[in-house]
């Protein structure tokens, strides 16, 4: 796989923190770049993926998620690549990438938060958890426009922003 690391789909920035996604997994550096960490998904010798590792290689989206009580959460949208074991999943870390979870029902395209909600886009659905990524809600989408009807995805990117009376809107 090392020779899609070049391949970049998605970077966040914060500080002297740098996470990078790409085909070939998942790289952090918390130096500036003077030094990285890769971070991919690993198989046992069955073909089982192992506890605490990112589900899939290609990584096409990543947030940073800061929580009320003052910790963050970085979250990864992982989707299919080369390894027979790889699951499209959401993939979660909440210590800089130590350990990974995934949750969610498929993989994500973008994320978005307010405070303690995270929100991700998919294939088909929004989706809301307020759990940390424990369960995930499928949101309703109604273009009002044309009477109310439902939206299907893909939803490709998704944002908070904030609204003139001092709350946040999706």
């Amino acid at each position: 796989l090392q020779h899609l690391v070049h391949r970049t789909f998605s970077t966040i920035a914060y500080q002297d923190t740098v996470w990078i996604g790409t085909a070939a997994g998942l790289a952090s550096s918390f130096d500036g770049g003077e030094t990285w960490r890769h971070f991919q998904a690993r198989s046992d010798q069955n073909g089982q993926l192992l506890d605490g590792t990112l589900s899939a290689n290609w990584i096409v989206a990543l947030g940073r998620q800061l929580l009320n009580n003052g910790q963050s959460i970085i979250w990864v949208g992982a989707r299919v690549g080369s390894q027979f074991s790889e699951q499209a999943r959401i993939n979660f870390s909440r210590n800089n990438g130590l350990s990974w979870d995934s949750s969610g029902p498929t993989s994500a395209w973008g994320f978005a938060f307010n405070f303690d909600t995270a929100w991700a886009t998919t294939n088909d659905d929004l989706l809301r958890s307020s759990d940390e990524g424990l369960t995930w809600e499928i949101i309703d989408v109604t273009d009002t426009q044309s009477g109310g009807n439902s939206l299907r995805g893909p939803f490709i990117g998704v944002d908070v922003t904030p609204d003139v009376s001092g709350g946040r809107v999706l």
